[in-house]
């Protein structure tokens, strides 16, 4: 619509499933995506670091972002 700026940037939030529509139609426009797993990445590591007191292994983020991208 005239008028209206395209968005340059989206967060979605919802991390399951990893493709929502939200990214599938911003893919469409070149728009610049930050998925879901960024915010569930974000929350594991808080939780980690509170139950533990030491920050999450970044190995432990690289392997469950490949469980969940690579089924």
């Amino acid at each position: 619509e005239q008028g209206k700026e395209k968005p340059q940037i989206i967060y979605d939030i919802v991390y399951n499933p990893l493709q929502t529509r939200f990214i599938q139609d911003a893919k469409k426009y070149n728009i610049t995506i930050i998925s879901g797993l960024s915010m569930f990445f974000q929350q594991a590591s808080a939780q980690f670091r509170l139950w533990t007191g030491k920050e999450l292994p970044k190995e432990a983020e690289w392997a469950l972002q490949n469980a969940l991208t690579n089924n």
